[in-house]
């Protein structure tokens, strides 16, 4: 269990360089990407999370926050089962989608060039779809 009076000295496990780890611990946030922050309810970092919030937006940074009540630390990998959490994966994969800069390589290429009526796929199908 993550106890607040316990995670400083974690710190120690878990790196010598707390600037490069979290980026909260840097003077100077200018030049950071924007940010989508996802914090839950009942997560003992909750506090934290807010302060490098405020911190971003200080330095000119953009800053999107969901916060999700009743949730707990880590609720986000929880997403085959619990509810918020397919919400949280829905809403960081939309926000990629909507910031993404990168285009795929065959993005240039016309639709009509790019699949032949002669190509089979040799891809097996999914183990929920049905193969008939």
């Amino acid at each position: 269990m993550l106890m607040r009076f316990s995670s400083p000295s974690l710190w120690a496990y878990y790196t010598n360089d707390k600037i490069s780890a979290a980026p909260i611990y840097n003077d100077d946030l200018a030049g950071m990407p924007d940010a989508f922050i996802i914090t839950a309810e009942y997560d003992p970092l909750k506090d934290e999370t807010a302060a490098y919030a405020k911190k971003l937006r200080e330095a000119g940074i953009e800053v999107t926050e969901r916060l999700y009540p009743k949730m707990i630390h880590g609720f986000f990998q929880f997403g085959g089962v619990i509810d918020e959490g397919r919400e949280a994966i829905a809403a960081v994969a939309e926000y990629i989608r909507e910031r993404s800069a990168i285009q795929a390589p065959w993005s240039c290429i016309p639709v009509t060039a790019r699949v032949s009526p002669n190509t089979t796929s040799k891809m097996r199908p999914a183990k929920s779809d049905k193969v008939e």
